[in-house]
């Protein structure tokens, strides 16, 4: 038996949003795109009725085969105790005023018994930072806190490097090969591009405390 997912909206709009130069927003949307690949069909995955209206909402277009697989899912409603879960979790600041969207989404995963909740929320949801606060408000309306994590956190045995450490290492042999892979002359190179950093002031270095 498949193991029962509430698929947040975040999951979606970074699947397919374009990708920007940023690393961290190219890393995210390789993260969705990998989990909505390989790790979707594994799951018995749950969308709520205001998904596709957050979407439209945000400007996002999707793609025909997207919307077709989303609107296909099974959806969960905004009950009346989800909607008073939510709201008690926006007042018990589990989480901030501008996250109602996020609380409305964990409290329909909570009320309607979903487990696991995926989510590139990492503000508000994917954070670890707010899980004891929003356990002991799910606690409190007698649910149980559905276990939040990234599609990284999902994907089971089709995990694969990461895509930042991948491209780190890129960067790192093409500059080892552009020396002839010469110890000495990389170390040269470093230490003059560290320095040219820190003349810039585009990057704080933080020296390393010194024993008193």
């Amino acid at each position: 038996m498949k193991a029962r997912l509430y698929l947040e909206t975040t999951i979606v709009s970074y699947l397919v949003v374009r990708p920007s130069r940023d690393v961290k927003q190219r890393y995210l949307h390789e993260m969705a795109k990998r989990w909505w690949e390989r790790r979707l069909a594994k799951y018995k995955a749950f969308v709520s009725e205001s998904l596709l209206n957050e979407l439209d909402a945000d400007g996002i277009a999707l793609p025909k085969q997207i919307r077709s697989k989303l609107e296909n899912l099974p959806t969960l409603s905004l009950t009346s105790d989800a909607s008073a879960l939510a709201q008690a979790i926006l007042n018990q600041q589990a989480l901030p005023a501008e996250a109602e969207r996020a609380a409305k989404h964990f409290a329909i995963a909570a009320v309607h018994g979903i487990p696991l909740l995926v989510s590139l929320n990492l503000r508000h949801l994917a954070n670890a930072h707010n899980r004891h606060n929003l356990e002991s408000v799910c606690r409190s309306f007698g649910h149980k806190c559905p276990a939040i994590g990234t599609p990284q956190q999902f994907m089971g045995a089709d995990a694969e490097v990461d895509p930042i450490v991948a491209e780190v290492r890129k960067v790192k042999e093409r500059i080892a090969a552009s020396f002839n892979y010469d110890v000495r002359a990389m170390l040269s190179h470093y230490r003059e591009r560290d320095e040219q950093l820190r003349r810039s002031g585009k990057v704080k270095f933080y020296e390393p405390a010194t024993a008193t």
